[in-house]
């Protein structure tokens, strides 16, 4: 799904101020810190008349930079982070890169589970259409197997917890 385009950067300057320590972005006309939080995704929104409803981090993003880029990816994982060296513009499979575990994990790791019929701890990783299995005695030998393939696949968006 494509992102909406957001409205220009110069509107944008003369409706909000942005706090590049705190992350916070603050209305103009009353001080006050602009937006709620979304309680389905954890992420701060905030709407622009006439125009509609964006995330904070992407009128941030573009705020700073005039970029209208529909992928921002948030460093450290906290999406109420906003302070501006958390944010990173990013593509849609890098920021899949840049996530942690599944809360249903039974390793409590991302991309690595326990196959009980082999008794073999299974590491899966995919990029794409690149995809990267192995099965391993240990936990420990398939946490280093997902921490060397996915700096390989992903780069600095890599994160194997």
């Amino acid at each position: 799904m494509k992102a909406k385009p957001l409205p220009s950067q110069e509107l944008l300057l003369s409706l909000f101020d942005y706090s590049i320590i705190t992350g916070k972005l603050y209305r103009r006309s009353t001080g006050t810190e602009a937006g709620w939080f979304q309680k389905t995704n954890g992420y701060r929104m905030v709407e622009v008349r006439k125009h509609g409803k964006f995330l904070v981090h992407r009128i941030i993003w573009k705020m700073v930079t005039g970029e209208d880029a529909p992928f921002i990816d948030h460093e450290d994982l906290h999406k109420t982070r906003n302070w501006w060296l958390n944010l990173r513009d990013c593509t849609k499979t890098e920021n899949q890169g840049n996530r942690n575990a599944r809360r249903d994990s039974k390793s409590g790791r991302k991309g690595i589970h326990w196959d009980g019929s082999r008794d073999r701890w299974i590491v899966a990783i995919q990029k794409g259409s690149v995809r990267s299995m192995r099965r391993t005695k240990t936990l420990a030998a398939a946490i280093a197997y997902h921490r060397l393939r996915s700096a390989e696949m992903y780069g600095e968006f890599a994160r194997s917890s």
